[in-house]
C-alpha cells in the first residue's frame, strides 16, 4: 500500500499536467469552432450549393449540412468529372466571398484535438477517475496508519507526506475535475449547434467530429492553394502577351518609319 501511495504521489504532477493539457486543448478547439463566423458562412454556402445542384429532386430542400459531411465535397464530381463540389466551393468564396478565406486558419488548432486520439470527454473522464482513485487510496491509507494513534503523540513522517500532498493535491484535482464539466458542457452545446436540426449531442463523438472538420480545412487549404497558383500563372501569361504585344506594336511603329 505504501508503495502505491508513493508511486502516485511521485506521478501525480506529471499525469495532472498531460490531463490538464488535454483539456485546454478540447475547451480550446470548441471555443475556435463555436466562435467561428466564417466555418457557419461556408457552411451555409455549401447548403446552397448542394441545394442548387439538387434542384427539382427530393434532396434539393436541405435545411442543414453536417461538419462530418463535409470532406465529401471533394468525392462529388461535375458531370464531365474535371472539377469537384469542393472545388466550385473554393472557387466561388475567393472570387465572391473572399473574406471567409482565413477560416481555415483560425480553426488550424482544432487539428491538435483531431490528432489525439485521448482527448475526448471519455478519455478525460477516464483519466479523472484514475486520478480519484488514487486519491482515495492515499486517503484510506493514512487513515489506516493513524487510526487508534494517541492524541498529540509525534506523527510518523510517512504519514506526514499524505498528509501534506491530500492537504496541497487536492485542490488541484478538484480543479481538473471542475475543468472537465465545464469542458463536457461545452462540448453539448457544440453538438447542438452543428448537429443536424439541432438535435443536440445524443451520440455526438466530438473526436470524429474535429477529425473531419481538420480534413475539410486541409482539403480547403489544398485547393485553395492550387487555384491561387493557377490565378498566378494566368496573370503571368497576361502579362507575357502584353509584353510580346506592346513589343510587337513598336516593332511594327519603327518599320513604319
Amino acid at each position: 500500500a505504501r508503495l502505491r501511495c508513493w508511486q502516485f504521489i511521485e506521478g501525480f504532477p506529471g499525469s495532472s499536467a498531460v490531463v490538464d493539457k488535454k483539456i485546454r486543448t478540447l475547451r480550446e478547439a470548441v471555443k475556435l469552432v463555436c466562435g467561428s463566423a466564417g466555418l457557419k458562412s461556408v457552411m451555409i454556402v455549401v447548403l446552397d450549393l448542394g441545394n442548387h445542384l439538387n434542384r427539382d429532386t427530393p434532396l434539393g430542400n436541405a435545411r442543414g449540412v453536417l461538419v462530418e459531411d463535409l470532406p465529401k465535397l471533394a468525392e462529388v464530381k461535375s458531370v464531365d468529372g474535371r472539377q469537384t463540389l469542393l472545388d466550385t466551393l473554393v472557387s466561388h468564396v475567393a472570387t465572391h466571398l473572399p473574406h471567409l478565406l482565413p477560416f481555415y486558419v483560425d480553426l488550424q488548432p482544432v487539428h491538435h484535438a483531431a490528432d489525439d486520439k485521448n482527448c475526448t470527454l471519455v478519455e478525460l473522464d477516464r483519466a479523472v477517475a484514475e486520478l480519484r482513485r488514487g486519491f482515495e487510496t492515499v486517503s484510506s491509507v493514512l487513515a489506516k496508519l493513524t487510526q487508534g494513534a494517541p492524541s498529540g503523540s509525534p506523527e510518523d513522517k510517512f504519514c506526514s507526506e499524505l498528509r501534506s500532498f491530500l492537504r496541497v493535491e487536492k485542490a488541484r484535482f478538484d480543479s481538473l475535475a471542475e475543468a472537465v464539466g465545464r469542458a463536457r458542457s461545452e462540448v453539448k452545446a457544440m453538438a447542438r449547434m452543428f448537429a443536424a436540426g439541432g438535435s443536440g449531442s445524443e451520440g455526438f463523438d466530438e473526436r470524429t467530429f474535429f477529425v473531419r472538420l481538420d480534413t475539410f480545412c486541409k482539403l480547403f487549404r489544398e485547393k485553395y492553394t492550387l487555384l491561387k497558383e493557377r490565378q498566378e500563372e494566368l496573370e503571368r501569361w497576361k502579362d507575357q502577351q502584353q509584353q510580346r504585344q506592346l513589343a510587337a506594336a513598336e516593332k511594327k511603329e519603327k518599320a513604319q518609319r
